[in-house]
Parts: structure tokens; C-alpha cells; sequence
């Protein structure tokens, strides 16, 4: 059974995807995003995938892990070390007056990207129904 990870959203350890400071989401607010990934990482078969919780995540990883800080290479390696074969990163940055989503789908074994997606809206509110269809597509490689 595979483990995919989506476990960095968020300015903090608890979540996989890291907020840039400009676009001054809140905590819960971000790991709302989280969750919106995360459920659609769930529509994944079942039996093949098995999806971390943010608390699954952090028991697993030491104590002076900052999630939040950790980009490039670190993800990848990261969600090795939890046992993960696939982690989703992303990132929330405010652009052009709007908020902006950028996810990435990588495989942990050979590092290589399988697939990414975007999501956009004017404020937080209008995220959600982007953040779904985009993290819906994120997954679609997995479902073969």
C-alpha cells in the first residue's frame, strides 16, 4: 500500500504547504486548504493509498522538523523519512491583489515530479472550490 503525504501546508509543522509571509492567511485558514487536499487525496483507491493525517506526520517526524521551512529536496526527503511513496508541497502567496495555490505531486523513490496544479481567487473564501478542482486533477496520475 502506498502513503501519500500531504504534509506541509502551512506556516507550521502541522501542515504541508508553506503560506508566504504576504499572504497573511491565518493558521486555520490554511490548514483548511490542507484539508481540501487532503480529501481529495482520500477519492484515491482505496487499498493502494494510504493518506497521513497532519497528526500521523508529525509523530513520525523528530521533534525539530519545521515543516513550514522545509522546500525543494527537504520535502522529498522528508517524506521518505516518514515513509511516504508519494508527498504533496504547495504553497499560498498573495499575487496581483488575488490569492494564489501552487501544489506539487512527487514521487519519493525517484524524486521526480508526477504532476502539479494551481489554484487562484480574488480572497481566502473563493479558494476552496479551486483548491478542490486543482487537488482533483493533482491526484488524477495516481488513479491509473
Amino acid at each position: 500500500m502506498s502513503r501519500t503525504a500531504p504534509s506541509r501546508w502551512g506556516r507550521h509543522a502541522s501542515s504541508r504547504c508553506s503560506s508566504s509571509s504576504t499572504a497573511e492567511l491565518s493558521l486555520e485558514e490554511t490548514e483548511y486548504v490542507t484539508d481540501l487536499v487532503r480529501e481529495r487525496a482520500l477519492g484515491l483507491p482505496r487499498g493502494r493509498f494510504l493518506v497521513m493525517t497532519r497528526e500521523n506526520i508529525l509523530a513520525l517526524l523528530p521533534p525539530d522538523v519545521d515543516l513550514a521551512a522545509c522546500v525543494g529536496r527537504c520535502e522529498i526527503e522528508t517524506g521518505r523519512n516518514i515513509g511516504a511513496d508519494y508527498v504533496v508541497s504547495g504553497r499560498i502567496i498573495r499575487f496581483g491583489g488575488g490569492l494564489r495555490v501552487a501544489m506539487k505531486l512527487h514521487d519519493t523513490q525517484s524524486a521526480g515530479l508526477v504532476a502539479s496544479g494551481r489554484a487562484s481567487a480574488d480572497a481566502v473564501i473563493g479558494l476552496e472550490g479551486s483548491v478542490e478542482v486543482a487537488a482533483q486533477r493533482l491526484f488524477e496520475p495516481l488513479r491509473l
